[in-house]
């Protein structure tokens, strides 16, 4: 088993370089997927098709390494972003 496999989902959980890490994991996961011709799953593949579509998501937007420790979230003057449910108002 590849060494990335084991690596990228704690980088993903914490949310550091996370659309990067994403992309690694689907990757390396197709890939072993694809290769592996005796372990076919549909859970597998339905794994495959979220992976690829998650690094065009926002999940770093909040609560994520990404977000505390480079600010790239932040919303324009005037934009209306909606609460948060983590907020106290």
């Amino acid at each position: 088993m590849s060494p990335w496999l084991q690596v990228l989902p704690f980088i993903i959980a914490l949310g550091l370089y996370t659309r990067v890490a994403l992309l690694l994991e689907f990757f390396c996961f197709t890939h072993i997927f694809i290769v592996c011709e005796s372990n076919h799953n549909n859970h597998y593949v339905l794994f495959c098709y979220a992976l690829a579509l998650a690094p065009f998501t926002c999940m770093d937007a909040s609560l994520s390494l990404d977000a505390v420790l480079f600010h790239r979230r932040h919303p324009k003057a005037g934009a209306h972003t909606p609460p948060s449910p983590f907020s106290s108002t």
